[in-house]
């Protein structure tokens, strides 16, 4: 094995480490963060933003350590194509998981700015997890059509479904902006008593929220639909060396989306990055204390 070969999976799998432990960490201090306060626990909203901290903390800590073993052992040992087929499908499901919270996240964000009395009356934290459910049922039945070639294959999946629903993201999240403005507009010019009577307060800061994890999420996904892309027009040999180690890159920014989600989070929230601080601060005190107790048990 040659050393450009050593160099790229030494990198490859330092990029994931770093990842999985930003991942791991960030994503547990949203969860505990929105476990923990109330005040963000019973708007609809968070819950889903909860929800999706939960499948991309999933993400993090199935995908990495299976991309870097799968790159170890193509590098090192022999490689068979059962393992490869069980880890491109277990790396398929859980980042199509994260999508759909993200997708059901969106459309709460559409119908709360839209239809905000319809949207107090009947959306609920059962039906959006229902939903979730119902997408997630999906995204098993069409990522089990790709295992080994089953029906699909995975990069005319990755090529065509992902590039589809980033035009219906767009489009929601375009649509939903209109309607923001239309009604910002509204209050400015109406009555405070007409304020206060008829118009919903909008919580403009959670929709900005959302249309930027979608765009995170397209950057991230952007080389994996590229890659999938050119393999379906050109016909490429995906046993050559530079082709599988350009899918694992493409794979593993992919899976870092749901690192950076968390980064998002906290930039756009005030009250979850108050939360956060809090629970870092907690951690820091009790290291604090754990570290005296252990000199003083020493001296």
């Amino acid at each position: 094995m040659d050393q450009a070969a050593i160099a790229n999976v030494f990198f490859l799998c330092t990029v994931n480490v770093l990842f999985m432990i930003a991942g791991i960490c960030l994503n547990s201090v949203v969860i505990i963060s929105l476990w923990r306060s109330s005040q963000l626990r019973n708007k609809t909203c968070y819950f889903m933003i909860f929800v999706m901290s939960c499948f991309d903390l999933s993400a993090v800590v199935i995908n990495h350590p299976l991309l870097m073993a799968s790159e170890i052992v193509r590098a090192f040992g022999d490689y068979d194509k059962l393992p490869g087929y069980i880890t491109s499908f277990i790396v398929m499901l859980s980042n199509a998981f994260s999508m759909a919270a993200l997708l059901t996240l969106n459309i709460e964000r559409f119908l709360a700015v839209s239809y905000p009395f319809l949207h107090e009356r009947v959306v609920t934290k059962e039906k959006l997890m229902s939903f979730q459910a119902f997408l997630s049922f999906i995204a098993i039945g069409l990522v089990t059509l790709t295992f080994n070639k089953m029906v699909l294959s995975r990069h005319l999946l990755v090529a065509v479904y992902l590039p589809g629903f980033f035009i219906f993201f767009i489009c929601l999240n375009y649509k939903t902006f209109l309607v923001a403005n239309s009604k910002r507009k509204s209050i400015k010019v109406a009555p405070a008593n007409e304020q206060k009577r008829k118009l919903p307060k909008l919580n403009l800061q959670t929709m900005s929220t959302c249309s930027l994890a979608v765009y995170c999420y397209l950057v991230c996904a952007s080389p994996e639909i590229i890659h999938s892309f050119f393999t379906l027009i050109t016909t490429t040999d995906l046993s050559r060396t530079s082709d599988r180690i350009f899918c694992t890159w493409a794979v593993t920014f992919l899976t870092a989306n749901s690192t950076f989600n968390c980064l998002i989070l906290f930039w756009r929230n005030t009250v979850l990055r108050r939360e956060g601080m809090k629970i870092i601060k907690n951690i820091q005190s009790s290291w604090c204390c754990f570290q005296l107790a252990g000199r003083l048990g020493n001296t």
